[in-house]
């Protein structure tokens, strides 16, 4: 039986990786699933049959007796997963990245250097046509390159279905005790921090949506637009900040006295399913809102950024950037576009990844 080796520095590589051991398993391909110390309790809030990395253990002992190594992109720029990649091309092991979203392409395998491919696999397997011409344009093999979609979709598209068959008040008392039964529940769902391009998490000259003016924080510069015009409705809504991962609660300081609830660990699934609205800037939660079909609405500070999620970019998510825009878009969000989505983030990407694995062992499809 062949070995693959899974690596994810980066909650959106879990995400990725997170369908493939089971698969790989019934494809005849034993794997090994580990992710860095920190996401632990990411992997295990969501189930994921992740390990934790081992700190300080040698890539080359990871890669014994490994046939393919499939790593997922991270915006570390030091990070294990190049050390894996660079030991995995010592030994002609074959390797394959997996990427989750188009934004930040040109970093994610430069690692310390200015080369944007300096870290890259041999094979890449991309989640929309966005991503492959970026990577073509960047110079990457076009026939190493794989447009599969995204896993982790299905695996939404599943639980949506799990969901449907729950009592949604009862989810809702669960995940959000605290919550007044006559007020609306807005999740506001935050971006990391960018850590590769560290200058674009804070406030620009030409930002549309401006805050109160107290924090250059671009999240906590939008969180603020929320709240504030959350406390113009009748009822007034009753907000939650669910954090990304990576972030720090200490950069939404001017705002947490004015926020309700603060969302973090547990199954982010069942609080989107939960919320009456869901507010969300350039993160995979929000593609996974579109999925479970949840009323949302995309904020960005500027228009220029809405390439960062395909969604937005599409328009199959609304997205606003200006105070009228995010008034306009609060009081009535429009009707989701099942078949814009499904079209946008096609079903049956785990099959067209298996596909490829397979290809590149000489497995027989």
């Amino acid at each position: 039986m062949k070995n693959a080796l899974l690596y994810a520095d980066d909650p959106g590589g879990a995400n990725y990786l997170a369908a493939l051991p089971d698969a790989i398993t019934k494809a005849g391909v034993h794997s090994h699933f580990f992710v860095a110390p920190y996401l632990e309790g990411f992997a295990r809030d969501r189930g994921y049959n992740a390990s934790p990395l081992i700190p300080d253990v040698a890539p080359e002992t990871l890669l014994a007796d490994i046939d393919l190594l499939l790593v997922g992109t991270s915006d570390i720029r030091d990070c294990y997963a190049h050390r894996l990649t660079t030991a995995a091309k010592s030994i002609a092991i074959p390797s394959v990245g997996v990427v989750d979203m188009a934004v930040n392409a040109e970093h994610r395998f430069c690692g310390t250097s200015s080369d944007p491919l300096r870290y890259a696999p041999d094979w890449l397997i991309l989640p929309d046509k966005l991503s492959v011409d970026i990577y073509n344009h960047l110079g990457f093999r076009d026939d190493r390159i794989a447009l599969c979609g995204h896993p982790h979709y299905d695996i939404v598209r599943n639980r949506k279905t799990e969901l449907q068959n729950q009592n949604r008040k009862r989810l809702r008392d669960k995940v959000f005790p605290a919550a007044p039964t006559n007020r609306p529940i807005w999740l506001f769902l935050a971006e990391g921090r960018d850590v590769l391009n560290p200058h674009l998490n804070f406030r620009t000259d030409d930002y549309t949506l401006h805050g109160r003016g107290d924090s250059n924080f671009r999240a906590c510069i939008l969180l603020e637009e929320v709240v504030d015009i959350g406390r113009t409705f009748t009822p007034q809504p009753w907000i939650a900040l669910r954090p990304h991962p990576k972030s720090d609660l200490q950069d939404f300081a001017p705002i947490l006295a004015d926020v309700d609830n603060i969302n973090q660990g547990g199954d982010p699934l069942e609080a989107i399913w939960s919320a009456d609205l869901i507010i969300g800037m350039a993160t995979m939660l929000l593609m996974e809102t579109l999925l479970l079909g949840r009323p949302h609405v995309g904020i960005l500070p500027r228009v220029a950024e809405t390439y960062q999620l395909v969604t937005l970019q599409a328009g199959v998510s609304p997205v606003a950037t200006t105070q009228a825009d995010l008034r306009h878009l609060l009081t009535s969000p429009p009707a989701i576009n099942k078949s814009a989505a499904d079209s946008l983030l096609p079903p049956g990407a785990l099959n067209r990844v298996i596909a490829i694995i397979k290809t590149i062992l000489s497995l027989p499809n």
